[in-house]
């Protein structure tokens, strides 16, 4: 039996005992106030048809934290946030067969290549990106996300 996919708590890691009280305080508080959209990713998560998800946010369990906090926009209103960030990463696994793996774009000569794979810096900005990279160090990053088409009514 699989096991059920709940919202993980961030390791508050600090040498004061008292910053990682209050970021803890931070996330709980958040947490509650953001509860409907927390019991969404979960239940998306551990439906069966979305293994896939369930593994990527498994795996990474900061990437979680951005249904509580914010994502690519801070205009995004918290349900239309945790659906985009759902959305961003089943688009992402479904067109990017390469992943885990960076794939090379294109190098421009011997020591500068583009690669595209997983943003392995801030999950805010969105969870794929561009790597500059010279002599296999990245020296820029772009960072973008798949986002859905919201209609609004006029």
């Amino acid at each position: 039996m699989n096991k059920k996919f709940s919202y993980p708590i961030p390791n508050f890691t600090d040498r004061r005992k008292s910053i990682i009280f209050w970021r803890y305080l931070r996330f709980q508080a958040r947490k509650i106030l953001y509860f409907p959209q927390v019991r969404l990713l979960e239940k998306t998560l551990n439906e069966e048809k979305n293994k896939h998800l369930k593994d990527f946010f498994s795996q990474r369990p900061y990437a979680c934290y951005n249904a509580i906090r914010r994502f690519c926009d801070k205009s995004f209103k918290a349900n239309e946030r945790v659906k985009t960030l759902i959305y961003d990463v089943d688009k992402g696994l479904t067109c990017f067969k390469f992943l885990p793996e960076e794939q090379m774009i294109f190098s421009f000569d011997e020591d500068f290549e583009l690669f595209l794979g997983y943003n392995h810096n801030v999950y805010e900005e969105g969870f794929w990106a561009f790597s500059l990279k010279f002599k296999k160090y990245t020296i820029s990053q772009c960072n973008f996300c798949f986002t859905l088409e919201l209609h609004t009514r006029i």
